[in-house]
């Protein structure tokens, strides 16, 4: 059972490091989208901010995001 659980473990951590590599792709695409349909996202001084806050937080286990439009800032936050 043990076993079983580091091997999703595994898998998992390789999952979210794939989607790690093309986010940057996908949140140029998603600035690029919000300026031309007017929709608005964090800025960039908010993004670095956000990714600080996580960063230097080692008890933050779950992050909630309240109101996405383009869920941009929401794969800033899952990125950390």
């Amino acid at each position: 059972m043990l076993e079983e659980l580091k091997d999703v473990n595994l898998y998992i951590h390789k999952k979210i490091d794939t989607y790690k590599k093309n986010n940057l792709e996908i949140l140029n695409d998603l600035e690029l989208d919000a300026t031309k349909n007017s929709v608005p996202i964090i800025s960039k001084d908010v993004r670095e901010y956000l990714k600080f806050l996580i960063k230097t937080n080692k008890n933050i286990k779950n992050i909630l995001e309240v109101g996405t439009a383009t869920g941009y800032s929401g794969i800033v936050m899952a990125e950390e």
